[in-house]
């Protein structure tokens, strides 16, 4: 469940636009696959240096490849998201088969896999960390200029851009945090799997 309701987060921001992001499993694929070939070829000793880099360059992948489907509504002015990330969505899996050789990946340090794996007090951290990121959501979406400006866009486009908004911005803002929050997923679902 928190693999899922992790993703959820994310596209709870793009629904909230008025899109879609069908690249949402990708975005997860992609950030967890070059992850594991960084950590094979670079990353293999088991220290908590290395644990936290390689959490921090899956959360930054899945953030960036968010953001490319953003970039390709706004800049490159593709009729609507469904088209955009269901090419992406192709595309992010394909290039996660290449890299990853069609093969799985073991031997993550033990930092990485403890997000997905530990159980402080009895309560899994993987549900832990999803509650956090709920209510660390709702603060950011109720409280936040930038959440009342997706709210706007979300009502209406052109008003909230005729209203100063810049809506190029919170676009790109919305998909990236959707591929961030695959990401985060995709962490737990390395602990859960190795």
């Amino acid at each position: 469940v928190p693999i899922v309701a992790l993703m959820s987060v994310g596209m709870l921001c793009v629904i909230l636009l008025g899109g879609i992001d069908l690249s949402a499993g990708s975005l997860l694929a992609i950030s967890t696959g070059v992850t594991a070939v960084l950590m094979k070829k670079f990353f293999s000793a088991d220290t908590m240096v290395n644990s936290i880099v390689l959490i921090v360059i899956c959360l930054v992948i899945g953030a960036v490849a968010g953001m490319i489907n953003g970039l390709l509504l706004t800049k490159l002015h593709l009729p609507h998201p469904f088209i955009a990330t269901l090419g992406t969505k192709n595309i992010y899996r394909g290039i996660t088969l290449v890299i990853m050789g069609s093969a799985s990946i073991a031997g993550f340090p033990k930092g990485v896999l403890t997000v997905g794996t530990a159980e402080p007090v009895g309560i899994p951290l993987s549900f832990i960390l999803t509650i956090v990121v709920f209510v660390l959501m709702h603060i950011f979406l109720s409280k936040t200029p930038l959440g009342r400006k997706i709210y706007s866009f979300g009502g209406n486009s052109e008003a909230a851009r005729l209203a100063g908004i810049n809506t190029d911005n919170v676009q790109i803002t919305c998909y990236a945090l959707s591929g961030f929050f695959c990401a985060l997923a995709g962490v737990v679902y390395i602990g859960r799997l190795n």
